[in-house]
C-alpha cells in the first residue's frame, strides 16, 4: 500500500461525502464492494453504461467514451488520492482499499431510497 493511502479512520466525513456525491463514483464503489476483486477499467465502464441504458448504439458509444474519460481523469484519481481505491493506470485496474468499507452504509441508504 502506498503512503498516500489512508486508514479508514483518517478519512474525514467531508471527504467521504465528496466521494459519494457523484453517482458514477457510487456505482464504482458498490461494484467493487460486491465483487471483492480488482476490476478492470472496462468492467467499470460497462457497469455505468448498463446503469444508464441509453437509447441507440450511438448514444451508448458516446456514453462509453464520456464515462471512460471521466473515470480516468476525474473519478478514479480522486478516489485513489483519498485512499478508498487503488487505481493502477498502467494495468487499468481498480481495487477497493480498506477504507471502502466506510461507504457501505451510505451506499445502502442510497440504494434503499432510490428503490422507493
Amino acid at each position: 500500500m502506498d503512503d498516500k493511502h489512508l486508514e479508514p479512520n483518517d478519512i474525514s466525513i467531508d471527504t467521504l461525502i465528496t466521494v459519494l456525491s457523484n453517482e458514477h463514483r457510487r456505482i464504482i464503489l458498490a461494484y467493487l464492494l460486491q465483487e471483492n476483486d480488482p476490476a478492470l477499467l472496462e468492467e467499470l465502464i460497462d457497469c455505468i453504461v448498463r446503469e444508464f441504458q441509453p437509447d441507440g448504439e450511438v448514444r451508448q458509444n458516446e456514453l462509453r467514451t464520456f464515462t471512460a474519460l471521466k473515470l480516468q481523469h476525474v473519478h478514479l484519481p480522486l478516489m485513489d488520492d483519498v485512499g478508498i481505491i487503488e487505481y493502477d493506470t498502467g494495468l487499468k485496474t481498480v481495487e477497493g482499499m480498506d477504507a471502502i468499507e466506510l461507504a457501505k452504509p451510505y451506499l445502502e441508504f442510497v440504494r434503499q431510497n432510490n428503490s422507493k
